[in-house]
């Protein structure tokens, strides 16, 4: 049996509660959808996508990261990647940047960082520079390596992007550029655009604003695996 390897940020990642030594007022709006489902998570996309594939799943998707994460948790892995197998690689929000902090690890930051390490006028000049044209074609370039990669290795690559930002900079019809390829109508249009059309909630939705959360619920998540299952396999 092949493997699916799915990247990207919190779109991608599994749901996770916190440590059981949290202290209640400290625990996540995750943990309080746990337990609005009665002790239980929904499957997510990359879950559901590799029952209908048949394939193994190893999901590398990060909350809160940003490309930097991503292209270096494929790289670490690439080596175990084989013919057969397939890879789901989602592109999150381009403004997103990490730096070391005080115990010398990698840790994810934006524009509104306000931390010893990165104060937050520093943080708002990288979030912004973040933004220009260069750094989105540096993204691109990524992508192009690691198609050329797939290519002679023989596994399946699919890119998506949870920024619409890099949509005036590719080629839509290119069928690598999954859900983007064929469902947005328009270059201003997100990847979550068809999803929420067909019916699928964000978890603020599915509570009845109980717990104010824009990420994926059950639904979304069905309709998102689905969209990509067609696509992959030409049902589109």
């Amino acid at each position: 049996m092949g493997t699916l390897y799915t990247f990207g940020c919190s779109y991608t990642a599994p749901y996770h509660k916190s440590p059981k030594n949290t202290e209640p007022s400290e625990l996540s709006l995750y943990d309080r959808y746990y337990d609005y489902r009665n002790q239980s998570f929904p499957l997510t996309w990359p879950e559901i996508l590799s029952s209908k594939l048949n394939l193994k799943l190893n999901n590398l998707g990060k909350e809160a990261e940003g490309n930097d994460y991503v292209f270096e948790s494929f790289c670490k892995i690439s080596h175990e990647i084989e013919k057969g197998d397939c890879v789901v690689y989602e592109v999150p929000y381009v403004e997103r940047f990490r730096i070391i902090d005080d115990n010398d690890e990698w840790t994810a930051a934006s524009s509104e960082t306000d931390v010893s390490y990165c104060p937050l006028n520093i943080s708002e000049f990288i979030g912004v520079q973040r933004t220009n044209d260069r750094y989105i074609e540096e993204i691109l370039n990524r992508l192009k390596f690691i198609k050329a990669y797939s290519e002679s290795k023989g596994f399946e690559f699919y890119v998506w992007f949870a920024d619409n930002r890099f949509h005036k900079f590719i080629d839509l019809k290119n069928s690598i550029y999954l859900l983007n390829t064929y469902l947005i109508k328009d270059i201003e249009q997100s990847v979550f655009n068809p999803v929420f059309e067909l019916g699928g909630l964000r978890i603020y939705e599915e509570t009845n604003n109980e717990i104010y959360d824009f990420h994926f619920g059950e639904s979304a998540h069905k309709i998102l695996a689905d969209l990509f299952y067609k696509h992959m396999t030409n049902i589109l």
